[in-house]
């Protein structure tokens, strides 16, 4: 139990004030200084004159040889002014009492008064007073290592004020330097006994060793350092107290720290976090939550936004390889001392945003009591903001979720929460935003959030409405072992609608939604900070007949790494660079990791194809080139070492994007691209204004080409010389409006699809002095389509492998309003030749077809008979397209000569012999007949003389029947041997 005392000194008097409560065995004092292991009392001095004050202390037997040597230190704190300290050396009294009196103390003062021992530990303390002085008596333990005696509990009341209660006979206390701890006791019997623990701690197992005889209990202590857990033992049929026991836990001092605790949404460096007092070689769980109401404290409400648990001395690795992108202890100790680093932008949005968070870590094992730590976010520095309330059905919505963004960029560039009427501040700087509030119950439509403008200096005002759900998307997400806390969550469907959530500390998500069907997307971010791989397809999930519950969605963790580092063209190391990784066939995809100051990266995947690189965004963000990504193919447990080199921007191009009315264009993809094909993207601002980090040499401005297309513009291409240092400013690039279509197909000479083939259009134009252009890329029929503006524009297949064709001039188009179709037949890159040198063998009386191919030349071709030639056999024709076809009506071999001419006039002949046969002869088996004999078909040739044999062993061979027949087909029966004998039979062609 506990009590307070407050103590106050009036004209030379001392009166007291007191709240008292009572415990049956002992009072301790409760006051800010046990959490700094010490105690601290306060005296409040209201009188005009100097009063003496004396503090005195006791210190129970027996006392361990450690403070013979290191004695006492009391000290006295004065608000505003140095503190003063007095030490104190106990001698070797068994029982010495210490006072320390002062004679200085100002009135109007408020002094602190703390007592400690000089190694810095101390027990609890009993305060109590009479008319002169303050009386402490010290219950210790052995605060030595090594020192495991059993000490004494003294509880002493020097004064009337409060009744003393002496402890019952065969109390005494046993200090632990462990998280675990055997009481013993004995009882009169088994049946007897009851054991009640006040603190927190449980009993592991009881033994009882027979009637009368002595029963062990072990415990396990989950409060290490939170001063006393008490053990009771009782005979429950007397009401006797048997045994009281004190286990003093100073083994482990539990603190945590986060540094820094409050930064601004644009933070872009790192957390560190360590937790000392861990259990060597235990995890320890640090989860972190959305403090929505700005109360302080966590509430059911609050959403998980975070959840790792780290183990004291590991950290997680794949091939040897640490990945620093997952929070592991980067000490590499086993010391009961966690360190840990989070990278601040690799969070999920729900942990960047403007507000409040705690940060609770917990040991998992349940050895001490959690710690919160506060955390903040703050708006970043802005002189304009966007303001508003979220409201549904009119009515405000407090603590929901904003986010904006800069369209047409849908990734959001941060969130604030609303306030208990639903308001909202954004601070942003001047430009073009789109706002989406979530709160649980409710949905937004993401396919058109409500957008401002916002002015330099001038706040915008942007009002969301949310709709109500009226269905529950339940289930759970999971690793390969458990379920995985605080990952972000979002349900849209194809109409736009969306709810936002995470899941629970066991892995459980509620998702409020309407009628439609949704894609759950996972944040990258908030999984790879689990340690998983991310789905590269959403799960679709279908609520337009009801609920749905019982979703479970596992992801894979890394069994693979690519590693490296990201460095420039002088070999100096890249930092800050998300580097990405995609599997080509599994359904994986990999979290986003930042090279670390010396330019080092781990990226987890699996065995298998992945295409992994730096992300283009921050490699322009951070003044470099943008690289190609190469496809990596490590196998289980391999490390992949890969170095991406990159080129430093050493100059800027900046100016206006403007169409051909002068109206500046806003949102539209710029890229510049060098010699090597090395492309820097960026985007226009509000005033239609670009600039773009490059380095020296040629390179060319452009449009977007889907980005151009997509806004009905086709952009010019403009080329720029840049030295290094020197940045040109003036650069203007004119779109020009699109006013028709031009669309066809593209085949070879012989009438073939090229397909996956550039169709380019370029334009010149005068006034703009500036070469535009226009492509389409031809499907698996050879078809293309694209939007051209009004001109006269050159179109050609810039791309054709000149090895096979040969590339055709381009060809004029006047484009204006309106469609135009243009079909485009390109000539093989080789002479006219005929590609087939042998005929097929024919068949009197079958019908006969074979096509005579050409290559070469210029497509469409045509075939004749040459002349002088012999004549083709009788009943055969060929066609102007090199058809050779008919039914023979004669066997023999017949040669004629053939005639090709192609489309630009070049001609060749080709001599052939084409050899016709009688058909193939046949003997068919069909059994017995009812007559008794053995039933054969022939298939034959009318007019052609065959034989049918007979043999019992293949050697010897007797004629049945030699025959002319005048059908192509008739029967034979064979009357000559009886049943039982095997026989063979043949067809044999000739007289």
């Amino acid at each position: 139990m506990e009590r307070f005392a407050t103590m106050q000194i009036r004209d030379g008097m001392v009166s007291y004030d007191f709240l008292a409560l009572r415990g049956r065995a002992s009072c301790f004092l409760l006051c800010w200084g046990l959490l700094f292991s010490a105690w601290t009392t306060y005296a409040q001095m209201t009188a005009t004159n100097q009063i003496p004050l004396t503090l005195g202390w006791k210190m129970a037997d027996p006392q361990p040889e450690s403070f013979f040597v290191k004695g006492y230190r009391l000290t006295r704190f004065i608000a505003g002014a140095s503190e003063q300290i007095q030490t104190f050396v106990p001698d070797h009294s068994p029982d010495p009492d210490y006072t320390f009196t002062y004679s200085d103390l100002d009135p109007g003062t408020t002094y602190t008064f703390r007592c400690e021992t000089v190694c810095g530990l101390t027990t609890n303390s009993d305060v109590e007073t009479n008319s002169e002085f303050i009386s402490m008596t010290f219950s210790t333990g052995a605060i030595v290592p090594g020192d495991d005696r059993s000490p004494v509990i003294s509880a002493n009341y020097a004064n009337e004020v409060i009744p003393a209660t002496p402890p019952n006979p065969g109390f005494h206390a046993i200090y632990s330097w462990s998280s675990d701890a055997t009481v013993s006791g004995t009882a009169i019997d088994e049946s007897h006994l009851m054991l009640q623990i006040s603190g927190d701690a449980t009993v592991r197992s009881l033994e009882f060793q027979g009637t009368g005889g002595v029963w062990t209990a072990q415990l396990t202590l989950k409060n290490i350092g939170t001063n006393l857990i008490a053990v009771q033992a009782t005979d429950f049929f007397t009401n006797t107290t048997i045994t009281n026991i004190i286990i003093v836990n100073l083994a482990r001092t539990n603190t945590a720290s986060l540094s820094p605790n409050t930064v601004t949404e644009d933070h872009d460096g790192w957390l560190s976090f360590q937790v000392l007092g861990v259990p060597a070689s235990k995890p320890v769980l640090l989860e972190k939550f959305l403090d929505a109401n700005r109360n302080g404290g966590i509430d059911s409400g609050d959403l998980l936004c975070q959840s790792i648990t780290i183990t004291d001395g590991s950290a997680f690795t794949v091939g040897g390889i640490p990945f620093p992108a997952i929070p592991g202890d980067e000490d590499g100790l086993t010391n009961g001392r966690i360190y840990g680093t989070v990278d601040f932008r690799a969070q999920s949005e729900l942990n960047r945003m403007a507000a409040s968070y705690i940060v609770r870590i917990t040991d998992s094992l349940g050895q001490f009591k959690s710690i919160a730590l506060p955390m903040r976010v703050l708006p970043r520095e802005s002189t304009q903001k966007i303001v508003g309330q979220v409201t549904a059905g009119g009515l405000p919505v407090a603590h929901a979720l904003v986010f904006y963004s800069s369209p047409p960029d849908t990734n959001w560039m941060g969130g604030v929460v609303t306030d208990n009427a639903g308001h909202y501040e954004i601070a942003c700087q001047p430009g073009l935003y789109a706002i989406s509030a979530f709160k649980g119950g409710y949905v937004c439509n993401l396919n058109a959030p409500p957008q401002t403008r916002v002015n330099p200096g001038i706040d915008a005002v942007v009002n969301p409405a949310l709709l109500a759900a009226d269905r529950v998307i339940q289930g759970a997400i999971y690793d390969s072992n458990s379920g995985l806390g605080g990952q972000q969550l979002i349900a849209r469907s194809a109409e736009g609608w969306a709810a936002l959530t995470t899941t629970d500390n066991h892995g459980n998500f509620r998702l409020f939604v309407v009628a439609a069907s949704y894609a759950l997307a996972l944040s990258p971010k908030s999984v790879g900070m689990a340690g998983c791989l991310g789905l590269k397809s959403n799960p679709v999930v279908n609520t337009l007949t009801g609920d749905v519950s019982g979703l479970v969605i596992t992801l894979a963790t890394p069994d693979a790494v690519v590693f490296g580092a990201i460095k420039d063209s002088h070999s100096r190391p890249v930092s800050g660079i998300a580097i990405n990784a995609r599997a080509t066939s599994l359904p994986w995809s990999s979290t986003s990791v930042r090279s670390d100051f010396d330019g080092f990266y781990a990226i987890g995947i699996t065995a298998g194809d992945w295409a992994a690189g730096p992300s283009p965004t921050d490699l322009v963000r951070h003044g470099y080139v943008a690289t190609d990504w190469p496809v990596l193919s490590p196998t289980n447990g391999q490390a992949i070492y890969y170095q991406y080199t990159t080129i430093q921007a050493t100059a800027y191009l900046s100016g206006l994007v403007v169409d051909d009315t002068g109206t500046p264009l806003e949102g539209l993809s710029i890229e510049a691209v060098d010699f090597a094909n090395n492309t820097i993207p960026t985007t226009t601002d509000a005033t239609g204004a670009f600039r773009i980090g490059v380095s020296s040499g040629l390179w060319t401005l452009r449009m977007s080409a889907a980005d151009s297309q997509a806004a009905h513009y086709v952009g010019p291409l403009t080329p720029v010389e840049v030295l290094d240092g020197e940045n040109q400013s003036q650069l203007k690039l004119v779109l020009l409006r699109i006013t028709g279509q031009i669309s066809g197909t593209a085949v070879n000479a012989l009438n073939q699809p090229i397909s996956g083939s550039h169709v380019l259009a370029t334009l010149n134009k005068s006034d703009t002095n500036a070469s535009y252009y226009a492509f389409g890329i031809t499907d698996a029929g050879g078809h293309y389509s694209f939007n051209l503006s009004t001109g006269l524009w050159l179109v050609n297949l810039p791309d054709l492998d000149p090895t096979i064709y040969i590339t055709p001039g381009p060809r004029e188009i006047l484009m204006d309003n309106g469609s135009i179709i243009e079909n485009i037949s390109v000539a093989l890159n080789a002479p006219l030749s005929i590609a087939t040198t042998v005929l097929n063998n024919a068949e009197t009386g079958v019908a006969f077809s074979q096509p005579l191919m050409a290559y070469g030349g210029l497509a469409p071709y045509a075939w004749a008979l040459a002349l002088g030639s012999n004549p083709l056999p009788s009943a055969l024709q060929l066609s102007a397209e090199g058809l050779l076809s008919g039914i023979p009506a004669e066997q023999g071999s017949f040669s004629f000569t053939v005639f090709l001419q192609d489309h630009q006039g070049y001609s060749l002949e080709r001599s052939f012999m084409l050899v016709v046969t009688p058909p193939p002869m046949s003997l068919q088996a069909l059994g017995y007949h009812q007559s008794g004999g053995f039933l054969l078909r022939v298939g034959g040739v009318g007019g052609i003389n065959c034989r049918i044999q007979i043999s019992e062993n293949f050697v010897n061979w007797t004629t049945l029947v030699s025959t002319n027949s005048a059908s192509d087909n008739f029967d034979f029966e064979d009357n000559s041997t009886p049943h039982s004998t095997v026989r063979f039979y043949r067809l044999r062609k000739g007289g």
